[in-house]
């Protein structure tokens, strides 16, 4: 059998993921750290939009908790906004989740026409590597990270950070192509809090008082836990 192939996409570049790969939804400031954050406090499923009213009715029909953001604040009238730092103290058991955010639900509808859809962190790299290499090794396929990060130079490096440290972990038993490779080697002698600093998206959270979300996120392997897409809803492993 073949090894699989890892791949990287970047959202703002309107590159789907490939048809029937593994594909692994990344936003690590802050949405996919925050749905990882939400499963290890109990959340029963999460129901990811693109549009804050489809968050609001989901909610409304459903029970659920209303989480998510725009431009790093919290929308009127939810829950929570998408801070893992505030969401790891909070006991969520049982509980559904309608959840919408600035870039993560675009990635992840980019990641539609994948066989099997996680979701990838800082928070949960290795586990999230190593769940997908399981899925592309049984079902013959390949890999794609596709990274939600915001269109600025350089471009969303708390994003990259996972891609190198995902393909680092993966290297060996699957083909890097030339942009994960490149990652692995950018990022395999930082420590996270260099990563930190070499991110905009960091550094604009921080201004806007969110030092904790930073931190969280850019905490290697918290949790063992990895975010699949079932049945249109992103559920625990």
């Amino acid at each position: 059998m073949s090894r699989p192939r890892v791949r990287i996409r970047w959202r703002v570049d309107g590159r789907d993921a490939d048809p029937g790969c593994v594909a692994i939804v990344v936003d690590v400031l802050r949405a996919s750290t925050t749905i990882t954050t939400l499963f290890s406090r109990g959340a029963r499923e999460v129901a990811v939009t693109r549009e804050i009213e489809d968050a609001r009715k989901i909610a409304a029909d459903n029970d659920y908790l209303l989480i998510g953001e725009r431009n790093n604040r919290i929308i009127d009238g939810f829950d929570y906004s998408s801070s893992p730092s505030v969401l790891q103290h909070e006991d969520i058991t049982g509980r559904g989740v309608a959840f919408t955010s600035t870039n993560f639900p675009h990635a992840l509808h980019q990641a539609r026409a994948a066989e099997h859809v996680l979701v990838g962190a800082v928070v949960n790299v290795t586990a999230t590597a190593e769940r997908a290499f399981d899925l592309a090794r049984g079902g013959g396929s390949d890999i794609c990270i596709m990274l939600a990060g915001e269109p600025v130079e350089p471009r969303a490096f708390e994003d990259r950070y996972f891609a190198g440290l995902a393909s680092a972990v993966l290297a060996g038993r699957c083909k890097l192509d030339d942009a994960a490779r490149l990652a692995a080697a950018e990022v395999v002698d930082l420590s996270a809090a260099e990563a930190a600093l070499c991110s905009k998206h960091a550094a604009e959270l921080i201004d806007d008082g969110l030092n904790a979300d930073v931190e969280f996120a850019f905490t290697r392997d918290r949790f063992e836990i990895v975010p699949i897409l079932r049945d249109g809803l992103i559920r625990r492993q």
